[in-house]
């Protein structure tokens, strides 16, 4: 709906209310007032969970929590994947001046997130990125970074990573018992031999965008201090005398100590 469209359609009950008087002007005055009259407002789409069936997912929600309070908050984590493009920067700015676009560097990784309920515990993210050893690695040890990073043609999860992450994060928690909630897709096989300390718990298909813990608002609030700190680091290299410090590798955004 537009703002247009609300003019159109009231000039055509404006005929049909007044037949016999002329035209009449509706100006963007009155259609502020309108809309102020009516508490409407411009607002944005975002995910899929309006096309939720929300009856049925208050039935199943029943079943999960039951699933989710036999473990204490602090063993019940939950892991989700996000897509970030990392070099990507806003199309709005402070100026002095009409700013000229550029052509956009959209770069990206698939970043693996995983914390518990109660927030005492941020597992160390996972990066996944298109080339196994980028140019920005070389001479840098891989095991001192603070994230763990893989690799793949099109820098997605697989069955392959996912399996592996899961055997890591089940060797992490050597000594525990705790749930792992995660959404149901291709990617992620329910059926992984050899888990000793971790239960895999997937929620129902469908309906992630609205019951997964991770899109409740950790995934945003991670990609805004992401933001801010590539912001500062860009600003820090103009002052440094940078030509462009803005072109930043794989190895900047592992090391940049990020937590989910």
């Amino acid at each position: 709906m537009t703002g247009e469209l609300i003019l159109e359609k009231a000039r055509e009950t404006m005929k049909l209310v007044y037949p016999q008087e002329e035209a009449h002007q509706l100006s963007p005055g009155w259609l502020g007032k309108f809309k102020l009259r009516h508490g409407t407002r411009s607002f944005r789409r975002f995910g899929e969970s309006g096309s939720i069936d929300i009856q049925d997912m208050v039935k199943k929600l029943e079943a999960i929590r039951e699933k989710i309070d036999s473990f204490p908050k602090k063993d019940v984590f939950n892991m989700d994947e996000t897509g970030l493009f990392y070099r990507l920067q806003a199309d709005h700015s402070l100026a002095t001046k009409q700013l000229e676009g550029k052509k956009q560097d959209k770069e990206r990784l698939t970043i693996v997130i995983c914390c518990n309920e109660d927030g005492s515990e941020k597992i160390p993210l996972w990066i996944i990125g298109k080339y196994a050893k980028p140019r920005c690695f070389k001479n840098i040890n891989m095991t001192g970074l603070d994230c763990h990073y893989r690799s793949n043609k099109r820098a997605l999860m697989t069955s392959v990573i996912f399996k592996e992450y899961i055997r890591w994060f089940d060797k992490k928690m050597h000594g525990r018992k705790v749930l792992s909630v995660i959404n149901n897709c291709p990617a992620h096989p329910k059926n992984i031999e050899g888990l000793q300390n971790i239960d895999l718990f997937f929620l129902p298909p469908n309906m992630t965008s609205k019951i997964q813990p991770c899109d409740a608002g950790i995934i945003r609030d991670f990609k805004m201090h992401y933001r801010r700190r590539l912001y500062r680091h860009i600003l820090e290299g103009y002052e440094l005398g940078q030509s462009d410090p803005s072109k930043i590798g794989c190895y900047q955004f592992c090391s940049s100590g990020l937590e989910c």
